[in-house]
């Protein structure tokens, strides 16, 4: 995903911005659960040829909670035009909530931000018509 740089006819790697969920709070943050998530991010990020807009992680909090630091902070950044596409492992990091899912999905593309989920192989386009099943 190449995107148009504001106000110049050259191209940019999408801002990509990492969101990390583990209700495990049993290891530390950079070891186990965790820092699985992001060295598996990381590289996928590197393998598109995006940037690292940022890292936003909430360790040791469950998915059903919808009042989460890091998730703010990301819809913040995402509020604030600084991410092109967030990044996760599977839909479950975001929210084990579906129809809480399902409306931060919206509001992401209503703002023109894609959501790629590694694990499920879904990601989110044009999300009013659809959420896709992709081969990649």
């Amino acid at each position: 995903m190449m995107l148009s740089s504001s106000g110049s006819s050259s191209l940019r790697p999408a801002r990509a911005a990492l969101y990390v969920r583990s209700a495990s709070a049993m290891k530390p943050m950079m070891d186990g659960p965790v820092h699985q998530q992001v060295s598996e991010l990381r590289t996928y990020v590197g393998s598109q040829g995006w940037t690292i807009q940022g890292e936003y992680l909430d360790p040791g909090i469950s998915g059903l909670k919808f009042d989460r630091p890091g998730l703010t902070r990301l819809l913040e950044a995402c509020r604030g035009g600084e991410v092109d596409v967030v990044v996760v492992t599977d839909h479950a990091r975001i929210s084990r909530d579906l129809t809480a899912l399902l409306a931060l999905l919206e509001r992401l593309e209503s703002l023109g931000i894609r959501v790629v989920a590694l694990r499920t192989h879904l990601h989110s386009v044009h999300f009013r018509s659809g959420v896709h099943k992709t081969t990649d």
